[in-house]
């Protein structure tokens, strides 16, 4: 059987022959996707946002049957400098979880310099399956990411930072995904050709991985 290649993560425009969620900007005035996408408020935007019920509101609007995860969300402390920017990304972080959690939608996260932070909101958030996405980051914060349940997305990551290779060749087969998104410089499938080098697998292998546990997480084995 033949695989598609997968792009967990994109923000591009759709490519034939692959399939892709695209990223949404929950409060984009832009209208909503028309192909499987997620939906969020990412923290460059979260952290100017008050806690605006107004704002809730736009976010769940922007959930659709279409919607197959809700991300990218999450912490990014180098654009949040003061408390204030902070508390906000936190708040709307919880928020967002909290609402893929009823839904029972994936989330999809963006971590900068805020790890600590982060894993105490997975602490407190209720169980949701969580993808990492653009990972780049040691072996050893892999495998603390691996040890509360979240799922890796590596991409150009993988042609300049070895420390983003070696947690690629120790992350179990069925936590992986690979994605492009915003860059233009690699497409997909040499990141997926870069990915199937580092861990000896034939093209074909990985793609059938990356698949299934696309299939598993988002639910979409009825509609692919």
């Amino acid at each position: 059987m033949d695989f598609p290649l997968v792009d967990i993560h994109t923000h591009g425009p759709h490519v034939p022959h692959q399939v892709s969620v695209y990223a949404h900007d929950a409060l984009a005035p832009a209208p909503l996707p028309g192909r499987p996408y997620s939906t969020g408020i990412h923290p460059w935007d979260a952290q100017n946002l008050n806690e605006d019920p107004s704002t809730l509101h736009r976010f769940r609007d922007s959930i659709t049957p279409q919607t197959v995860a809700i991300g990218e969300i999450g912490l990014d402390f180098h654009t949040a400098r003061t408390v204030t920017e902070r508390h906000r990304q936190v708040y709307w972080l919880h928020r967002q979880g909290e609402e893929a959690a009823e839904r029972r939608l994936p989330i999809i996260l963006h971590c900068v310099r805020a790890w600590e932070e982060l894993f105490s909101a997975l602490q407190e958030l209720p169980p949701i399956p969580t993808v990492i996405h653009g990972f780049s980051g040691s072996p050893q914060l892999a495998e603390r990411l691996l040890s509360v349940g979240c799922h890796l997305s590596y991409g150009r990551g993988l042609f300049r930072s070895p420390k983003a290779r070696a947690s690629l060749r120790i992350t179990p087969p069925d936590r992986l995904f690979l994605e492009t998104d915003t860059q233009t410089e690699f497409p997909l499938r040499k990141i997926y050709e870069r990915a199937a080098e580092e861990r000896q697998l034939p093209m074909e292998r990985l793609q059938a991985i990356v698949y299934t546990n696309f299939q598993r997480l988002f639910n979409l084995r009825q509609s692919l």
